[in-house]
């Protein structure tokens, strides 16, 4: 149980992080572009900003369990 715990921790963080730099390229886009491209970086923005709360939220319960 212990083992799956770490590795899901890990796993999440890498995901994390991955969705972190999406977001960046994504608010770039945003900040450059007008029209469909920035209609579409603007949606993607909306989904990317949900999925790291998630991530947040789910690494935050997976640290209190490991304390435990």
């Amino acid at each position: 149980m212990k083992n799956i715990s770490a590795e899901e921790l890990k796993t999440n963080n890498l995901t994390l992080k991955t969705q972190t730099k999406q977001l960046q390229v994504v608010q770039g886009i945003i900040s450059r572009t007008s029209g469909y491209a920035k209609t579409q970086a603007e949606a993607s923005e909306k989904r990317l900003m949900k999925e790291i709360v998630n991530l947040n939220k789910k690494i935050q319960s997976l640290q209190g369990t490991k304390k435990k």
